[in-house]
């Protein structure tokens, strides 16, 4: 935390002026200084407890009138304050001291030097001269000389004394450009709402003192400002980066800019695809099962992802039909993946070396899951393709171009050249879905079947048509 006793407030060339408001009682002093460390550097940004006080004399122990800020925005050590803003401050409480002195307390801690305002506040005695039963009331003693001797010339026109006072002022408030041009005069100084900035004429122009910057005063300025600290409207990280990222925006230190570095791509998205569905979820991008993109030889691909289930990613959901193409490389119908629905991933390119395969039988869910032969690679031959398992039998997509062309399977795979699953000798303690069987094949099933039971013919299943869904992690 910033030690607020290593703070010290330059108000010695703080501007302060008078603005009549709605009431005549009523005033509002704009001050603007400067807050700085015990090491002369302008103080850190931010949001500072301040109370200020007016005293009768630089020792006075009793305060005239005071306000305290919950939270003064300071920005390269400057602030700026609209005194009377928070508590009323009445033309009595300046008409009846011969002289303010101003007082600052930062936090807790003790008060600062106290300085003294000059000439400028004590015009607003002029406020209420037109009331007033007598002349003489406010003495020439304690006015600009400029002030007295338009009194000494209309003392009873309360109004003449107004305009005078009114054209001697060192600080004008103005609306606009062309009510500054208006008061233009050396040495004149204005500051102009519309632009929150101080101006001093010199030189035959408009010099830009300082400008009154109102960001973090929690109301947006439309013609500045596009936020404030806690107000960002509408805006995403989305809508601001792009559609596949998320995070929290907040508001630029300025207000006219959002801070988006808090916001991240997700990953899984056609523009950010992940490795697999496993990556997906390790990575925190999971929003539960369904379609996300991963990589593949082919660019980004559209799997569907079982997140529920630890991130298995779907490789294949096919009926048990004809397949024109290379099992492992040839991607099918990826426009709406997912459990059921036709369709072929380019495995071998997006899942090289998985861990574990998971083989469903859709239409009963029956499942069979088995563990990768650790280093294991893919291997090819022809359509088909086939890993080594740990427990020495390998799954298998079937290569044969005959049949009905769909076989997948857990076997020894040492019976041909090791890329059928066709239900002939040595498989009859294989587990999947088999084809091409006759009647005296894979234990008497017809065309075709599904085993979800290593062993003999006992374990042997003839299950009419479906699909199988195979998964890999």
């Amino acid at each position: 935390m910033l030690k607020q006793s290593c703070l010290a407030v330059l108000l010695a060339t703080a501007i302060i002026a008078w603005i009549p408001s709605a009431t005549a009682d009523d005033i509002v002093l704009p001050a603007q200084g400067v807050l700085r460390t015990v090491a002369g550097v302008p103080a850190p940004d931010g949001l500072y407890p301040v109370t200020f006080k007016l005293y009768d004399s630089q020792a006075a122990d009793a305060a005239v009138w005071s306000e305290t800020y919950l939270g003064i925005s300071v920005a390269d050590g400057v602030f700026s304050v609209q005194l009377g803003s928070q508590e009323p401050l009445s033309d009595t409480v300046i008409a009846g001291a011969p002289q303010l002195w101003l007082g600052a307390t930062v936090s807790i801690d003790p008060e600062l030097p106290r300085v003294r305002i000059h000439t400028v506040p004590f015009a607003v005695r002029a406020s209420s001269a037109g009331a007033l039963a007598c002349t003489g009331c406010v003495t020439t003693s304690t006015l600009h000389s400029s002030v007295a001797e338009s009194i000494a010339k209309a003392e009873a026109d309360a109004a003449a004394v107004k305009a005078d006072l009114a054209a001697t002022l060192l600080l004008r408030v103005v609306a606009d450009e062309a009510a500054m041009n208006a008061i233009s005069a050396p040495g004149q100084l204005a500051f102009r709402t519309d632009l929150n900035a101080l101006f001093l004429y010199a030189g035959g122009e408009w010099l830009k003192l300082a400008t009154q910057d109102p960001c973090g005063d929690g109301v947006i300025d439309p013609a500045t400002e596009i936020c404030e600290p806690g107000q960002i409207g509408d805006a995403t990280c989305a809508s601001l980066v792009g559609a596949d990222y998320t995070g929290t925006v907040t508001c630029g230190g300025d207000c006219a800019t959002y801070n988006t570095t808090a916001c991240s791509q997700s990953v899984g998205t056609e523009t950010n695809p992940a490795a697999s569905c496993k990556a997906i979820l390790d990575a925190g991008g999971s929003t539960g099962d369904g379609q996300y993109f991963v990589n593949s030889a082919l660019g980004a691909v559209k799997v569907y992802c079982d997140m529920s289930g630890g991130g298995w990613t779907l490789v294949a959901s096919w009926p048990y039909d004809t397949f024109e193409g290379n099992w492992g490389t040839t991607a099918l119908a990826l426009d709406d993946p997912k459990p059921g629905t036709k369709h072929i991933v380019p495995f071998i390119s997006v899942i090289p070396s998985p861990s574990t395969v998971r083989m469903v039988y859709l239409p009963n869910g029956e499942t069979l899951e088995k563990a990768v032969a650790a280093g294991a690679a893919w291997e090819t031959a022809s359509k088909g393709a086939r890993i080594a398992l740990a427990d020495g039998n390998f799954l298998i997509w079937d290569e044969q171009g005959s049949c009905q062309n769909y076989g997948v399977c857990f076997v020894n795979g040492t019976y041909s050249n090791g890329f059928l699953c066709d239900g002939n000798s040595g498989q009859v303690g294989g587990q999947g879905l088999f084809n091409c069987n006759t009647s005296d094949e894979f234990c008497g099933c017809g065309s075709h079947g599904w085993k979800s039971a290593s062993g003999g013919c006992s374990a042997s299943v003839c299950n009419a048509d479906g699909q199988v869904a195979i998964y890999l992690r």
